[in-house]
C-alpha cells in the first residue's frame, strides 16, 4: 500500500489541473473539465487529456482510502482493505472505468506498470561526450554506462534521468530511479563521478542535504556512488551496490 500511495503522489505531481465529469446521455458520453468552477466540454478527440483527468480522480480517491489503510495495523491491512481499495474501480460506471488503469498489489504487476510509465528525460546539449550503455541508451559517462549494463544484468527496473521534484530546488534530473526487484521499495540513484572538483563537491553536499530535506536518507530510500581521478567507479563497485540495496 506504501509503494501504491508513493506512485501516486509522483503522477499527482504532473496531473493536468481541473476536474473530469463524465455524462453518460442518449446521445453517447459526454466529457467535461471543471477549473475554477468553470465547465469546459472535452472532445473525444482530446482523449489523452480525458484519460489523465480520470485517473488524476482516481488517483485522488484512492490515496485518500491508502492513507487511512495503512494506518490500521498489518494484519487488518492484508486481510480486508485489499477489498475496499478494489471497490474504488469497481464502483465505478463503466464510462470511467474504460479510462483507467487501475492499481494492484501484486509486485509483479506494480514493477510491470512502474516500468512502462512513461516520462521526458534530460536533453543532451551540442558537444556533450557520447557514451552508450548495452542497450544502446545513451549516458553522460562511462560510469553510468557500467551501472546500466549491470543493472540490466540483474534485471533491475530503472529509469535514467526521469524528472523528480525537490523542494527547495524545484526538478532535477537523477542519475537513476530504481527498484528493489524483491520488495518494490523505489531508491533514487546518484552517481558523483567528479568529487575532487571542489565546485562539483560543493555542489553534491547541496544536492545531498536537499534530498535530506525532502525525505531521501541513504540506505532508505536514496544510494549513491562516489568517483574521483584517483578512484574511479567501475563494476565492481556497481555490484556491491545493487547487491546490498535492489536484490
Amino acid at each position: 500500500y506504501e509503494r501504491m500511495l508513493d506512485f501516486i503522489e509522483q503522477e499527482l505531481k504532473t496531473a493536468p489541473e481541473g476536474r473530469l465529469e463524465v455524462r453518460v446521455t442518449r446521445y453517447g458520453v459526454q466529457y467535461s473539465v471543471v477549473l475554477s468552477g468553470k465547465r469546459q466540454y472535452l472532445s473525444k478527440k482530446e482523449v489523452e487529456t480525458i484519460k489523465q483527468l480520470a485517473q488524476k480522480n482516481y488517483y485522488e480517491k484512492t490515496s485518500k482510502t491508502l492513507k487511512k489503510a495503512i494506518k490500521r495495523n498489518r494484519t487488518i491491512l492484508e486481510t480486508k482493505d485489499n477489498i475496499t481499495v478494489g471497490e474504488i474501480y469497481r464502483k465505478m460506471i463503466e464510462a470511467r472505468r474504460e479510462l483507467i488503469t487501475p492499481l494492484t498489489s501484486s509486485l509483479n504487476e506494480f514493477i510491470e506498470r512502474w516500468s512502462k510509465v512513461s516520462y521526458e528525460s534530460k536533453p543532451f546539449e551540442d558537444g556533450d561526450t557520447e557514451h552508450y550503455a548495452k542497450n544502446g541508451l545513451r549516458v553522460r559517462s562511462k560510469s553510468e554506462a557500467i551501472i546500466i549494463d549491470l543493472l540490466l544484468e540483474y534485471g533491475i527496473p530503472f529509469r535514467y534521468e526521469s524528472p523528480l521534484y525537490l523542494k527547495g530546488m524545484g526538478q532535477i534530473y537523477p542519475d537513476f530511479i530504481v527498484i528493489n526487484k524483491r520488495t518494490g521499495e523505489e531508491f533514487v540513484w546518484e552517481h558523483f563521478g567528479m568529487v575532487d572538483d571542489w565546485k562539483y563537491a560543493n555542489e553534491m553536499v547541496k544536492r545531498v542535504e536537499t534530498y535530506h530535506y525532502n525525505g531521501y536518507f541513504e540506505g532508505k530510500n536514496f544510494i549513491y556512488s562516489l568517483e574521483s581521478s584517483r578512484h574511479p567507479f567501475g563494476a565492481r563497485d556497481a555490484k556491491r551496490i545493487i547487491e546490498q540495496y535492489l536484490l
